[in-house]
Order: C-alpha cells, then sequence, then structure tokens
C-alpha cells in the first residue's frame, strides 16, 4: 500500500511540474515591430542522473501596457502562465482556445523586479553638465499647435501620420514628432531618430549638446539604445514646465523628462524644426 502511495506523489510531483502557474524570467530581446518579448526563465531543470540545463526561451510574450515602457533587454520580470491557449485572445478575438493549458508559451508579463524604473534616472541629465528647468519664454505659434497636436495623443497607441497613415507608436519616435511638427506648421522633418542630432539645429555648448533652457516644442533628442543587436535613437517634444511627449511605449506618453525614454537613454540635447517654432 505504502509503495502504491509513493508512486502515486510522484506522479502528481510529476504532474505538477508542468502546470505552470508564474516565473521570473530575462528579457532576452525586445521585439520592437510586434511589442512582445522573448524572455528566457530563471529556473533550472534537472532529469534525474542529468545535469540542470536552462529552459527554452520563450519567444513573443506580451507585456501589460502599465509596466511596458519599464521592461528591456536585460529587465528581470514576473511572468504569469494563462490558463488556456491566448493567440487569438491577445489581439481582443474570441475564439475557442487549442488544447493543452498552463503553457509557458501563453505567458504575460505582469511587473519587473529590482533596478526600480529604467526611465526614472534623472541624473543621465546632470551628466551632460545640463539642467532641466522648464520651458523657456513664450510658446510661438508652431510650437503651440505642435505641442497641441501632440497632447491630444496621449493615451493612444497608435497616431494618423502625416505619411504612410495610421502609425503604431512603438518604433515611431521619429515619425510622431515629425508629425506634431506638420500639424504646428514647421514642416515634416523625416528621417529616424538617429538623424535628428544632424538634420534639426541642435544647440552644442563647450562641445556638448545642450539640455538647458529648452523652449516648448523642441525636439529633445537622445543617444539610444540597443534592442535586439540593433541600435536605435530617440526622439520626443518637449512640452514645457519640465514635461515631454514621446512615442516609443505601449502608449504615447506625457511624462516629466527625468522619467523619459531619454532619461534612460542618455540626452544629446534638444533642436528646433527646419522651418522654425
Amino acid at each position: 500500500m505504502a509503495t502504491d502511495l509513493n508512486a502515486l506523489d510522484d506522479f502528481v510531483e510529476e504532474k505538477l511540474l508542468h502546470l505552470h502557474t508564474a516565473f521570473l524570467g530575462k528579457v532576452i530581446s525586445a521585439n520592437t515591430n510586434s511589442g512582445t518579448f522573448d524572455v528566457q526563465p530563471l529556473t533550472l531543470t534537472k532529469q534525474y542522473g542529468k545535469d540542470a540545463k536552462k529552459q527554452a526561451i520563450i519567444s513573443g510574450i506580451i507585456c501589460l501596457d502599465d509596466v511596458y515602457d519599464k521592461v528591456s533587454s536585460g529587465s528581470t520580470v514576473l511572468c504569469i502562465v494563462c490558463e488556456r491557449d491566448i493567440t487569438e485572445a491577445k489581439n481582443g478575438n474570441s475564439a475557442l482556445p487549442a488544447s493543452g493549458h498552463h503553457l509557458m508559451k501563453d505567458s504575460v508579463i505582469i511587473g519587473t523586479i529590482g533596478g526600480g524604473d529604467p526611465f526614472g534616472d534623472s541624473t543621465l541629465i546632470s551628466e551632460n553638465n545640463a539642467e532641466i528647468s522648464g520651458s523657456s519664454g513664450t510658446m510661438g505659434a508652431k510650437a503651440k499647435k505642435a505641442v497641441e497636436w501632440a497632447m491630444a495623443q496621449v493615451g493612444k497607441r497608435g497616431f494618423n501620420s502625416t505619411r504612410n497613415g495610421y502609425c503604431i507608436s512603438t518604433n515611431w519616435c521619429a515619425r510622431f514628432v515629425s508629425t506634431a511638427y506638420a500639424n504646428g506648421g514647421s514642416g515634416y522633418q523625416g528621417g529616424n531618430a538617429i538623424d535628428f542630432p544632424h538634420s534639426n539645429k541642435i544647440v552644442k555648448k563647450n562641445g556638448k549638446f545642450d539640455c538647458s533652457n529648452i523652449p516648448a516644442g523642441a525636439c529633445i533628442v537622445s543617444k539610444g539604445y540597443p534592442v535586439g543587436g540593433k541600435y536605435y535613437g530617440h526622439v520626443a517634444i518637449y512640452a514645457g514646465k519640465g514635461y515631454v511627449v514621446e512615442a516609443g511605449g505601449a502608449v504615447i506618453r506625457y511624462t516629466p523628462i527625468g522619467q523619459s525614454i531619454g532619461a534612460r537613454c542618455g540626452f544629446l540635447g534638444w533642436g528646433v524644426p527646419s522651418g522654425g517654432l
């Protein structure tokens, strides 16, 4: 009888090991086009008589909008595992799920562990001998229209671009700023975020980009960050009073400059569009 109970315990334990509910993982790469992440579970697996080994990387994990901007390559994340297949459900569609349950491919990132908010390091500003103290002077007519358009997009996942129609905010920071300027009357700037320091009138000071006395409506340019082996710049539009409007996360954001994507990347400076403000 005892032998039968032990065998039953072993059977139940084996089944429970394959019933995934939540796990901690390390983000290996961010997929900017789809807004998903590839995650390496941090718990090892071990078969009897063999060495422990890493679990397979889980590709294409979705993320809650509330924490999307805090997740990047290298982040330690908490993932929950949905009860059934979410292939259709994650796109907002009702569907009969495929067979199987509590599979790690059906995970959702719900938070980050340690390190705080990666966009909240305002010390990056002082490293450039710069101080953000709010807008200087009165906002010009073009700047006002550009900022008003940008503010109207806050909270949206995409925006109506003057080029190629509707755009998802993720990976379209330069197009977002260019469209704001086009709506303000300064003209569409074009190019990507890496082009902005060269195509706009970036202000320099003592051989460095100057982040002080930023006029409302200016574009704030940052060094960028590596994603999936590629290097991306970043650009946002300054809304005044220490806030920026930017695309590049789950939604268009209005956020303190010290908590912006640019603060994480490292500021290069600010510039004025070719059509002026």
